[in-house]
């Protein structure tokens, strides 16, 4: 038997000469968690290693084994000062380990909370000029483009700024580009301004640091206090259950169904599946073909989650939900777009939250010190007072803002859709034509949001054009 391994499935593909069939197993998870979990690719035949571990090979034999202890132990011993005061410690020793550097480095800012307070510690210990890189998307719907609040912080600081606009059509010539160097499609479509930012930077830099990973360590996002709340107020579940579904609004009743499908699990580890995936189960059985259906039990979503919990961990639901995002929606998604894009413009890219100490510190603190009353990232806000003003702190949350809900309506839709009822689709052997083309004319019509859904098989249709049906994969070309 022969192992072929490599920091690229190109450069197998090209020396194993792999049969290049899909992984239906694999296609299933996808398009669930809106990326591949290790250890498996959409190529069949070849398996990626899991994050934080290493493979030994001896007398034919291929062991994996992890080598950075994910156990979490919950510290209840300390005050909500004790964590302002430990918290802020280590966020500038992190920030100045990470600036740690013997090339020009820089900063890809948002105008928030996350990259702005290590904008500002990095303006304390900046021993050479710094530049500071952002992007808009055209037709937005914030006006002005993210770019402003980016820009305000930037010359608070006195560093150079940059700064660019992705227009539809940038962002349509671009995406085989960005599926080449990624090498397997994602569920995130917001994804492409890590490149312009790199690309930007190019000749300019050679580091970028960024504030990737606070929400995931620190309770940012919905799921986050979905859980939180309902593990603490069981009363009102009853009440949402009852809500008629006329009440909600087309933009919101995509997240209104994957709530009820939280709420209504049996167990934790169901719940923690559930909130996930971005599509429930019984949609599955309308959209995906019998075969792809049954590629994938319920028990085998479930052992996808369970893996990651399988070390005697502590805590409550949401406290367990940090772990998760750290070995799928951080490790799976984000920072992998992160390093790949970032390198295929020649940047280096740092996220000081996830420095070692740093990440393992916060993952130890209780929940009630990451969500109070509602708020996301209590415990962290209350840190970066002392950094930024507290107009950053408690500005809404924004990020990079991409139109891509709206251009699926218009040309990325229509060309989705054309691919869809090609004869050379990969996604339409494996989906029912008709519940697709229905999805798309809902969000076409604005009656329901399918966004998440219908990008991710515009990615995996794109992906699928150069790893699996290019006929000569070395030489394939993108624009």
């Amino acid at each position: 038997e022969k192992i072929v391994f490599a920091s690229e499935i190109k450069s197998i593909l090209h020396y194993s000469k792999t049969e290049r069939e899909i992984n239906l197993r694999t296609l299933n998870l996808c398009l669930t968690f809106r990326h591949t979990p290790s250890p498996y690719t959409l190529i069949k035949g070849i398996e990626k290693l899991p994050p934080a571990h290493y493979l030994v090979i001896n007398d034919s034999k291929k062991v994996i084994n992890p080598y950075w202890n994910r156990n979490i132990n919950i510290d209840h011993s300390k005050s909500e000062d004790d964590w302002i005061r430990i918290l802020k410690e280590k966020l500038h020793s992190s920030v100045k380990r990470q600036m740690m550097s013997d090339v020009p480095i820089g900063i890809s800012l948002s105008g928030g909370l996350d990259s702005g307070a290590l904008f500002a510690i990095m303006s304390k210990y900046k021993e050479n000029e710094m530049h500071a890189f952002t992007v808009g998307f055209e037709g937005g719907k914030l006006k002005d483009n993210e770019i402003s609040r980016a820009k305000d912080t930037a010359l608070k600081y006195g560093v150079k700024f940059h700064s660019r606009i992705i227009t539809s059509k940038d962002y349509s010539k671009f995406l085989e580009k960005y599926l080449w160097h990624l090498e397997e499609p994602l569920g995130n479509e917001s994804a492409v301004a890590v490149y312009f930012i790199a690309d930007m930077a190019t000749g300019i830099v050679k580091v970028l640091l960024n504030g990737q990973g606070a929400d995931e360590i620190f309770g940012g996002y919905n799921r986050h206090k979905i859980a939180y709340y309902f593990e603490k107020y069981h009363s009102i579940i009853p009440i949402l259950k009852s809500v008629p579904q006329f009440l909600i609004p087309a933009d919101k009743k995509n997240k209104f169904q994957i709530l009820l499908n939280y709420i209504n699990q049996k167990n934790e580890i169901e719940k923690l599946t559930s909130a996930y995936s971005i599509i429930p189960d019984q949609e599955k059985k309308l959209i995906f073909s019998e075969k792809l259906f049954h590629s994938v039990s319920k028990k085998n979503y479930l052992e996808e989650v369970q893996k990651i919990l399988d070390h005697e961990t502590e805590g409550n639901t949401v406290e367990k939900m940090f772990l998760i995002d750290m070995f799928t929606s951080l490790s799976e998604n984000l920072l992998l777009v992160q390093d790949k894009l970032g390198m295929a413009a020649g940047i280096e890219t740092r996220v000081p939250y996830l420095d070692i100490e740093y990440a393992s510190l916060a993952l130890c603190i209780p929940s009630r010190y990451k969500i109070n009353w509602f708020k996301n990232k209590y415990i962290h806000k209350k840190v970066c007072e002392s950094i930024v003003s507290k107009d950053i702190v408690h500005q809404r949350k924004i990020g990079f803002q991409d139109p891509v809900e709206i251009w699926l309506k218009e040309s990325l839709g229509e060309q989705l859709m054309d691919i869809i009822l090609s004869s050379d689709s990969i996604t339409a052997n494996y989906l029912k034509k008709s519940k697709v083309e229905k999805m798309f004319n809902e969000h076409k019509n604005g009656q329901y949001d399918h966004k998440r859904f219908l990008y991710l098989l515009l990615s995996i249709e794109k992906w699928a054009k150069i790893f699996l049906k290019s006929d000569s994969f070395s030489n394939f070309t993108v624009n």
